[in-house]
């Protein structure tokens, strides 16, 4: 069904693609059996360390639905920019230094306002960090986010990259640059053609969390942070 943003029929309306209860959680359970070839930890993605239902609750309030990795046998958590309250992280695996990377995952979904009982995808990000194994501090690197373009920025690409590293001589930060990383061939010129949507194409969401994770493992692992 076509419909628009605000609910309404028009010539600028967009496809809106939904997801069951069932699916949410089926792209999880993707998501797990393809992380785990590349963590330190068993991991499960829910709404807490407890994996509960809450977020049941949560679609009947229509507030904003968010599911992070968590560690089934650590309890890490680093400071997350631009949020108050700290993430859970959880290692790499096989990186064999003595400052290790970590990565945080999540996922924010919307409970439809037009098909009850589905859900709408709104975002997808893996957060990676650098520090210590055994305690110290922790830092926040880059990431990937996947937004869908309708709850996205008309300015920025998506998927895309984001450097979060203090540009310390300046004091300056280029965290609010979006470094487009695919969808060059999509309809539309400037910015759009680099707009490409997960448009309810679960598996392809699954495809790219995985090869994002997989190849800034391999960059970390080959290429380690260096002091200058």
């Amino acid at each position: 069904m076509v419909i628009g943003v605000n609910g309404k029929l028009s010539s600028q309306s967009v496809v809106l693609h939904t997801a069951s209860l069932g699916d949410v959680v089926g792209i999880h359970r993707n998501l797990v059996s393809k992380f785990k070839l590349h963590l330190s930890d068993e991991i499960i993605i829910g709404t807490s360390r407890n994996n509960d239902n809450g977020w049941k609750k949560a679609a009947i309030t229509n507030d904003p639905i968010r599911f992070q990795m968590w560690s089934k046998q650590s309890f890490d958590q680093a400071p997350r920019k631009g949020e108050r309250s700290s993430c859970p992280i959880v290692r790499l695996e096989d990186i064999p230094f003595g400052e290790v990377p970590w990565v945080a995952w999540s996922d924010e979904w919307l409970p439809s306002r037009q098909n009850r009982g589905k859900f709408e995808f709104k975002t997808a990000s893996l957060t990676f960090f650098w520090g210590r194994a055994a305690g110290g501090a922790i830092e926040q690197i880059f990431r990937a986010e996947w937004v869908e373009p309708e709850h996205g920025s008309n300015d920025a690409a998506t998927p895309h990259w984001h450097i979060d590293w203090q540009l310390a001589d300046i004091g300056k930060s280029m965290s609010g640059i979006h470094l487009a990383m695919a969808g060059w061939e999509e309809d539309g010129v400037g910015v759009k053609c680099w707009q490409k949507g997960v448009k309810g194409n679960w598996g392809s969401l699954s495809v790219w969390a995985e090869r994002t994770l997989f190849y800034a493992k391999h960059q970390l692992k080959h290429f380690p942070l260096a002091e200058e």
